[in-house]
């Protein structure tokens, strides 16, 4: 932190002086003022894992570990890939996305690609103007490691009726090794972004694609097409025994200027993430009683009597969608319940009246009894 004589003081235009009072005398100031809420990544430090810190699932349009980040691939027959919430981090940082190919692909066919992503909601952008001479230009930067060095592709995909896209590349250029990178996204005049809570912008990562992913311009946004994708990119991850490719701080913002990452809270993280995913069990465990609640079986009748729900819950925010909600007993047990008098686990248990803020029953005819307690855990998923 320094301090600065007033007279030294510009305007914003570099003219004249400020006015300050004279018995101010100084201006604190720091090293990297804050800009205001710029970044319109979710989790691009990789703080929050409510699925888990590590995870083996690699199916197409997956999220398995870091919230916010899902896997895209097409047509790949043996890869399979650990994913882990890791604490090796380039100074700043406390975590990353780290992927290791546990088994790689035998062979990487023309139709075959593998990349990781974000879907950001068209009603966060609307700011960026797009379809209109005023469409701003953003920056995406990031820190990035791989054991394979070479020019990767970074895809902008706009998901709407005309399918906007627009590529760039960054090189990693010493195997192992945190790197700093940093790519510049004009503004798109004839693109519309819906202003929704759908998604309306992928930030793609290829890791590796076929020949039908690239050979295409893609220098300027324009109309999709396969080969746009991934031009560019001349680097083949997932055929390599354990390669490995991690990031984190991912920061896209407004301006042809990449700033200092813009560092929020672990609670504003959690709560952002919370919006598209909940799960009560803290970072995926669901053992024993981790993430359970206490609730009473409702119903006519008098004290034991037959039953067919009790009490739901509200998300601690409001979510994006109407969730998917999944239910769990203690054990991890999917669709069930603990009934806490007699350890007796109950299955095909629903959620009922789900909304936004929440559901009104845990629901299952005739299945438990009046004023019996029981506890249950549950995820609720309203990912783009």
């Amino acid at each position: 932190m320094s301090q600065l004589n007033v007279d030294t003081i510009k305007k914003a235009d570099g003219t004249g002086n400020l006015s300050v009072p004279a018995e101010t005398g100084t201006v604190v100031t720091t090293a990297s003022p804050s800009l205001g809420r710029r970044n319109l990544i979710i989790n691009g430090a990789m703080q929050v894992a409510q699925r888990g810190t590590s995870s083996t699932n690699t199916s197409d349009g997956s999220y398995n570990t870091v919230d916010r980040w899902r896997l895209g691939r097409y047509a790949l027959d043996d890869l399979s890939v650990t994913q882990e919430q890791s604490s090796d981090s380039p100074d700043g940082f406390s975590n990353s996305w780290k992927l290791t190919m546990t088994t790689p692909e035998s062979a990487l066919a023309t139709d075959e690609f593998f990349y990781v992503h974000q879907r950001i909601e068209g009603q966060n952008l609307q700011h960026l103007a797009y379809g209109t001479s005023s469409a701003k230009t953003m920056t995406c930067s990031f820190w990035v490691k791989s054991s394979v060095t070479g020019t990767y592709a970074v895809n902008f995909h706009q998901n709407e009726a005309s399918a906007y896209t627009l590529g760039r590349t960054y090189t990693i250029n010493s195997a192992n090794t945190w790197e700093y990178k940093t790519v510049e996204i004009p503004g798109d005049t004839s693109g519309n972004l819906d202003n929704d809570n759908g998604p309306a912008l992928f930030v793609m990562f290829f890791l590796s694609a076929g020949s039908d992913w690239k050979g295409t311009d893609n220098s300027t946004w324009g109309a999709y097409s396969s080969g746009k994708w991934a031009e560019g990119h001349d680097v083949d991850v997932i055929t390599q025994s354990g390669a490995t490719w991690q990031i984190t701080g991912v920061q896209l913002e407004v301006g042809s200027v990449a700033t200092p990452f813009e560092h929020r809270s672990y609670g504003e993280e959690l709560a952002l993430c919370q919006r598209y995913y909940y799960n009560s069990h803290e970072d995926g465990d669901f053992s024993d009683f981790n993430g359970q609640q206490i609730t009473i079986a409702v119903g006519g009748g008098s004290f034991g009597a037959a039953a067919g729900a009790m009490n739901g819950r509200e998300y601690p925010v409001t979510m994006r969608a109407t969730p998917a909600v999944t239910l769990y007993h203690q054990d991890g047990t999917a669709d069930a319940c603990y009934r806490i008098d007699n350890g007796t686990k109950i299955t095909g248990v629903s959620a009922l009246y789900i909304t936004r803020k929440g559901f009104m029953f845990a629901y299952k005819a005739s299945g438990f009894l009046t004023s019996y307690g029981y506890y249950y855990g549950y995820t609720a998923n309203a990912e783009l």
